[in-house]
């Protein structure tokens, strides 16, 4: 069977999408966000890693479900993981580049590989969503290997701006109806009051 990643990686000739070196030289905006990991929980600045960790990070997955929920709910980005957190001045697309490896421990023995954090990856989505339609239609999902480990890169399209567009989510940490949008270069959790001021400017048909 093929190896998933050689399957999913994406060629960068596309217009519409940015270079992965790009990303890597860019800091985080309104459209780009760094993760350095979906479990394994590393010490800021330094990322060396917290031992003992006995168990998956919630907050980091949650971390993951609440950044691709805001580029949908906004006007769609990328989200890497295995890429240290910015801002910082970046001339080597290669540095700050960690991996997603060190998640790989959270999969099952026969499949710790970028196919099982696939599968893994697109459960954990389709469970926050609600639905599997969101994943396939609005989400492409890629591996790029290099030399300090491999990127996921989850690009993300915007939802169409209509009546009931957009997407509400549950999470591990926060609660099972949630929303989120994108602020300059943060994932902004919206209470009640202002989701539905967000979702009224930018969710409604025209007559």
């Amino acid at each position: 069977r093929k190896n998933i990643s050689k399957i999913l990686e994406t060629l960068e000739s596309d217009g519409s999408k940015k270079s992965l070196e790009k990303l890597l030289l860019s800091n985080e905006s309104t459209s780009l966000e760094f993760k350095g990991s979906m479990w394994t929980t590393y010490i800021p600045i330094s990322y060396d890693l917290v031992e003992p960790q006995n168990k998956k990070s919630l907050e980091l997955q949650d971390g993951i479900v609440k950044t691709i929920a805001a580029f949908l709910n906004s006007d769609g980005g990328d989200l890497l993981i295995g890429v240290k957190d910015k801002p910082r001045s970046v001339t080597n697309e290669s540095a700050g580049v960690i991996g997603i490896e060190g998640d790989f421990r959270w999969l099952a023995p026969k499949h710790r590989d970028t196919e099982g954090y696939t599968h893994a990856l697109i459960q954990l989505l389709n469970d926050a969503f609600g639905d599997e339609s969101t994943v396939k239609l609005y989400l492409d999902i890629s591996f790029h290997s290099r030399e300090d480990g491999t990127i996921c890169r989850i690009h993300v399209k915007p939802l169409p701006r209509v009546m009931n567009g957009e997407v509400w989510v549950k999470t591990k940490t926060m609660g099972d109806e949630e929303f989120f949008y994108r602020v300059s270069d943060t994932t902004t959790h919206a209470s009640a009051k202002s989701a539905n001021r967000y979702i009224r400017h930018h969710f409604e048909t025209s007559e």
